[in-house]
């Protein structure tokens, strides 16, 4: 194999593959990423089993072949050549990496050795990148990241009735979006690091493959695939509390909260601790006391709106609120209340978005 591409062409492929590397992989030669040069085009791989990111580069080809190079070492070597063209040539073992007067030399592993990626026959459904963004943005990050129940940390995504929709949870909490989009999607588990990469791409459309346990995703230069999550989803739609029962609304400046859940958070020992948020008249108050340490505590100027002498007196913690607060959008947020043993409703600008978390015992 040789070919001959380009500093940014070579990092862009390779800094995509080896997010799907593993640094203990199932197998040694899942260390590396596969690179394949043939007629039909420069492709670099990453796998780890369960999910493969396969990215393809502009390159001239000048000998067809392919070979399985260190990941770690290889993006290395990519960032750090000189910006000039890049001659990667492959033969007996190893693999020469030039680029003006540098030069590396790498073993490579066999690519016979190297796992087939999975293959996905179903419908397609095409989404545009910039709203698959956004709804994972806002939706992803409340996935469970540690539970022995493997599908809290999928994402449960559907498209029904001219709607996207996509639903995460980790049972103490629930971020839900639904937004207008075309096709039929049954709902499906996606696992939340595979959307996470897709994230990564805006602005272009993400077409969607669903074929057995796997799903495929492309998207510009971009090929994704991922095995899905398997269980039974909690049914979100009766988690959602009605908003007619709410008994006070309060509009927050965004960035001020945030703000001021971060000083906050600083006393706190770790992420299980609470926050104390209460209104005070037309004030939000936001504290928590450490024993050991301090305390803490910043007033907000609020609106109010809701019953007459209604109250909230809560006690959440604060992660659960700086990373819904990140992923809003719009100048303020509106928080909903009803008593401390309710979910806590947190709206932005966006009308098909919705959080919910459970408040904590006061500590």
């Amino acid at each position: 194999m040789k070919l001959l591409t380009d500093k940014t062409a070579l990092l862009e492929a390779l800094g995509r593959a080896v997010r799907a590397v593993t640094s203990k992989p199932v197998i040694p030669v899942l260390n590396g990423v596969l690179l394949r040069a043939s007629a039909d085009g420069v492709t670099v791989t990453g796998y780890d089993l369960e999910m493969a990111i396969e990215a393809s580069m502009f390159a001239t080809l000048e000998a067809e072949g392919e070979a399985v190079l260190p990941a770690k070492q290889m993006l290395e070597i990519a960032k750090k050549l000189p910006n000039s063209d890049v001659v990667i040539e492959s033969k007996d073992g190893s693999a020469k990496i030039q680029a003006d007067r540098a030069k590396f030399t790498l073993q490579i592993m066999p690519a016979a050795e190297y796992p087939t990626l999975p293959t996905t026959d179903g419908v397609a459904v095409a989404v545009p990148g910039g709203v698959m963004w956004e709804t994972i943005t806002k939706v992803a990050f409340a996935a469970a990241k540690h539970d022995s129940r493997a599908f809290l940390s999928g994402v449960l995504t559907k498209i029904a009735d001219g709607n996207l929709t996509m639903v995460a949870t980790d049972s103490f909490r629930m971020a839900v979006r639904t937004v207008p989009a075309e096709g039929e999607l049954e709902p499906t588990l996606l696992p939340a690091r595979f959307l996470a990469e897709l994230a990564r791409t805006t602005g272009e459309t993400i077409e969607l493959i669903l074929g057995g346990s796997w799903a495929q995703a492309k998207t510009g230069r971009v090929r994704y695939l991922s095995r899905l999550l398997e269980g039974q989803y909690p049914p979100y739609e009766k988690v959602l509390p009605d908003e007619g029962a709410v008994a006070v609304w309060v509009t927050a400046e965004r960035e001020a909260l945030l703000g001021a859940l971060e000083r906050v958070s600083v006393l706190c020992k770790d992420d299980l601790a609470a926050a104390l948020i209460a209104l005070d008249g037309n004030r939000l108050v936001v504290s928590h006391t450490n024993r050991n340490i301090g305390e803490a505590r910043e007033e907000l100027e609020v609106f109010v709106s809701g019953a007459q002498g209604a109250r909230m007196d809560v006690a959440l913690r604060p992660r659960y609120l700086r990373e819904v607060l990140r992923a809003a959008t719009g100048k303020d947020v509106r928080i909903g209340y009803t008593d401390n043993r309710k979910p806590v409703q947190i709206r932005d600008e966006d009308e098909g978005y919705r959080y919910v978390v459970m408040p904590v015992m006061k500590p």
